[in-house]
């Protein structure tokens, strides 16, 4: 076979130590050595461009980034390959019943929204993830790829089959538009042969598409399964799966 040169990473939970919220030394270490021996590196992630973190962004000069579970894909120098919104009123309808529910709904467009007032889920979650809970602001039409749903109602979710969501870690769901994800992102980008790195549900597509793949160690054991090889340590988990597929010289 061979030599695979594309390589995905997820980011929170997998750049990002799900233990201490902080890129560990050895992460940004081995990144940087796979750029150096001509790898090709991207972001695939959950998040934003904007919501990225700015020690994410700027460990390497990533190869592209497929965001927002997949409905966005930009090149290198964060330009658009391919990228879906959630159309406006529908967004608007949801948010509405939503916060007649007293669900939380957190829009991820070119940045982070809350459009719902703070409850302990949101809490919780932006607790879990290191920051400081975004204020509540109201939907004025803003651009949104994909949503969170903190909590663990989805009911809402049943009455809008062009939607599927994939389970966090924490008292969150990732809310898409059916039919993307992110191996269907990384399809945009036209890379058949890759390497993908992954910790959580909605890594699941990347993982099962991906010529080789690898899952953290607190990875559900769906993701574990599908992965070619996983973290049995959780120190220096994603220089130790590097080392195990035996990319670097």
């Amino acid at each position: 076979m061979a030599v695979i040169k594309d390589l995905f990473f997820d980011v929170d939970g997998t750049l990002v130590n799900p233990r201490t919220n902080e890129i560990d030394e050895s992460t940004t270490r081995v990144i940087k050595a796979l750029k150096e021996q001509g790898y090709r590196c991207y972001l695939s992630t959950g998040r934003s461009l904007g919501s990225l973190q700015p020690e994410i962004k700027d460990m390497i000069s990533w190869d592209g980034f497929v965001l927002n579970n997949g409905q966005v894909v930009l090149d290198p120098f964060e330009q658009p390959i391919s990228v879906t919104e959630i159309e406006k009123p529908l967004m608007k309808e949801i948010i509405e019943k939503a916060n007649d529910l007293g669900i939380a709904l957190l829009l991820q467009g070119q940045s982070w929204k809350l459009v719902s007032p703070h409850n302990t889920a949101v809490l919780e979650v932006f607790s879990k993830l290191n920051e400081e809970p975004l204020p509540y602001e109201k939907y004025n039409g803003d651009v949104t790829y994909t949503f969170m749903i903190f909590g663990h109602d989805y009911s809402i979710l049943e009455e809008y089959p062009q939607l599927r969501y994939a389970k966090g870690h924490s008292s969150y769901v990732d809310v898409m538009l059916d039919g993307f994800n992110k191996a269907v992102g990384i399809e945009k980008l036209n890379i058949q042969d890759y390497i993908a790195f992954g910790d959580s549900m909605n890594d699941l597509e990347m993982i099962k598409a991906a010529t080789l793949s690898a899952s953290m160690y607190e990875s559900p054991m769906v993701l574990k399964e599908a992965s070619t090889i996983h973290s049995t340590t959780n120190q220096d988990e994603l220089e130790q799966l590097v080392l195990r597929l035996q990319l670097l010289k």
